[in-house]
């Protein structure tokens, strides 16, 4: 664990990268300490926009300091991380990510240092700068080990609306509707990620009968694939929602059947694009002669 790096890597990306203040020693001190290790380790979120938000910054106001940030959902990253601490190995300096695999892994398994001991600037601890004060925005109970530096409204719920009529979806509790059973998919909630958190809010908001009856009423389709569950949502039919409905009527024949196309249709295309290159790739070694 790189101390002074991680000290100066969490005042950076909770505050905004700040000049070395002379007359801060103590900070002046961090600062010097992480220049001499040269580099700090950030696990953030996937995408370019964590890229800009957590690095780059940093980066412009601390050039000699490099920045090895990892960009994986939480769900990818925590087993590689618990993998090597079990291995002896403790590479990562600071950890970015959701609540939810935060406080559901790394802190049962004793992976995280306590945050307020590693913030120096006043302007980090100034109530003023935190919505609702510093303190209200620790997501643990100890108020030792996560801190929530934002905040976002983020739907618990989408809808394709071509598909579903607006009368017939008005409030949460039209979720429990039977017409609206085996047509729904979910983020998989028994991995840390959106899935979890959404059911956690059901719970806050509607209490725990609610999330009961549509766990076991509503047939839900359980993914663990964003990118599937946006397909399914989008094309609100087709093959993905053909295999749900397979799924949730036992017709395994079916649901079999779909896969297998599925399969046989991606070997073809497959095929007629490598014929394609194959073509092209002749043709233009003939003009290469």
């Amino acid at each position: 664990m790189k101390h002074a790096s991680l000290a100066l890597a969490m005042v950076g990306l909770f505050a905004g990268a700040s000049a070395a203040r002379a007359d801060d020693p103590v900070w002046d001190a961090t600062v010097i300490a992480a220049i001499a290790e040269g580099e700090v380790n950030v696990h953030g979120g996937p995408g370019r926009l964590y890229v800009v938000a957590l690095v780059d910054g940093f980066k412009e106001a601390y050039p000699d300091i490099k920045v090895n940030f990892t960009g994986l959902s939480g769900r990818d990253a925590i087993p590689k991380i618990l993998s090597e601490r079990a291995a002896g190995v403790y590479a990562w300096d600071v950890y970015i990510g959701g609540s939810s695999s935060v406080m559901g892994s790394l802190k049962p398994a004793g992976a995280l240092a306590p945050i307020r001991p590693a913030l120096i600037l006043q302007e980090v601890l100034d109530d003023k700068n935190w919505l609702g004060g510093f303190a209200a925005g620790f997501m643990d109970l100890e108020k030792t080990y996560m801190y929530g530096f934002q905040a976002e409204v983020t739907p618990t719920v989408l809808v394709n609306w071509d598909h579903v009529s607006r009368a017939d979806l008005k409030t949460y509790q039209d979720l429990l509707k039977p017409q609206f059973a085996g047509k729904i998919v979910w983020d998989d909630p028994r991995l840390p990620g959106a899935g979890s958190a959404a059911g956690a809010r059901f719970i806050y908001n509607f209490g725990a009968d609610f999330l009961k009856r549509l766990y076991s009423e509503q047939q839900i389709v359980y993914v663990a694939n964003l990118r599937q569950s946006a397909e399914w949502l989008v094309s609100g039919g087709g093959v993905g929602q053909y295999m749900i409905e397979s799924q949730h009527s036992l017709d395994y024949g079916a649901l079999w059947s779909a896969a297998v196309g599925l399969t046989v249709a991606s070997a073809v295309l497959y095929a007629l694009v490598g014929a394609a290159e194959r073509v092209v790739l002749g043709r233009l070694s003939d003009v290469a002669r």
